[in-house]
């Protein structure tokens, strides 16, 4: 689920636009987002800006301001943006006249670029922010759905056990209980032996790796218990984490196995609005485990 929305802002003056980040902030939070922005002073620094995100993909939108350094010379900023960021979309904008703005992008050859005064940069903003998280959440319905599809296959091969079981005689039933008895047991055989090897080299990492016996749950409930004993000045945060065990994730695993009936309605706590609480609970319990990491002086690198 994306949590974040990216800006990359070129602006030579970025304690300037301070409070036109806050003010778009305060747009996109109802839909469920965190604004986070990068900020570049040039061209130049753009490299470094963005170097460390996964390529361009991790950047939503770009913002180009026309004055770049004393008077002007931002389309030639414009032209480059749209070089390195083929296919994002781009807004132009300057104390100037949107027009004259047009005119420069048409003269570059400049193509799919939105316009802007400063006025009325943070409504022009949050226009296209609101239609490029569209897009994002259509991805993220069509992860649903997928996740929706193996839900439902999960569903009827279970289901189709029961129904083989059930045409079978009374002796079949017991060789058929004792076949899967024998298949877990095999497979808790196998946990046995690479628990055992994980514990002869005797460290943490070996046993994380153990991720079919140590589940994401387990993970959060042993970090709990000795933040308990080791950082009783984490007992706010840790009461977060508990609330996040006890009713985020099981929603999160409700979402997961949810599954259309057959009209074609969604079930009952999966309207937008409920994905909208959804995303802003998750917003809200990343701060507190981002808070927890730095009081523990994780590397985030």
């Amino acid at each position: 689920m994306k949590l974040d929305f990216t800006v990359l802002w070129i602006d030579d003056q970025p304690k300037h636009i301070q409070s036109y980040q806050e003010s778009l902030q305060l747009k996109i939070a109802p839909l469920g987002f965190q604004l986070e922005v990068v900020s570049a002073r040039s061209i130049a620094e753009i490299a470094d800006a963005v170097g460390s995100r996964d390529g361009h993909d991790g950047i939503d939108l770009v913002l180009v301001d026309y004055d770049l350094g004393n008077g002007g010379g931002g389309e030639v900023a414009l032209e480059q943006v749209r070089k390195i960021f083929r296919y994002k979309e781009i807004i132009f904008y300057s104390a100037t006249d949107v027009e004259k703005l047009r005119t420069l992008a048409y003269e570059r050859s400049v193509d799919g670029v939105h316009f802007s005064t400063r006025f009325g940069l943070v409504q022009e903003a949050a226009d296209v922010v609101r239609k490029l998280l569209g897009k994002v959440l259509d991805i993220d319905h069509m992860r649903g759905l997928v996740m929706a599809a193996a839900s439902d296959i999960d569903d009827l091969v279970e289901r189709s056990l029961v129904a083989v079981y059930g045409k079978l005689e009374s002796s079949l039933r017991k060789e058929f209980v004792t076949d899967l008895h024998n298949q877990m047991t095999r497979k808790l055989e196998r946990w046995q032996q690479d628990l055992d090897q994980a514990m002869q080299i005797g460290d943490l990492e070996s046993l994380l790796a153990l991720k079919a016996m140590y589940s994401a749950a387990d993970k959060l409930t042993s970090l709990r218990k000795r933040l308990e004993l080791q950082a009783p000045s984490t007992d706010e945060r840790n009461e977060k984490m508990k609330h996040y065990a006890t009713n985020i994730v099981p929603r999160r695993n409700k979402l997961a196995h949810a599954r259309l009936d057959r009209a074609g309605a969604l079930p009952e706590g999966f309207t937008s609005e409920d994905m909208t609480a959804l995303r802003l609970d998750y917003i809200n319990h990343r701060k507190n485990f981002v808070e927890v990491a730095v009081l523990l002086d994780v590397n985030f690198d």
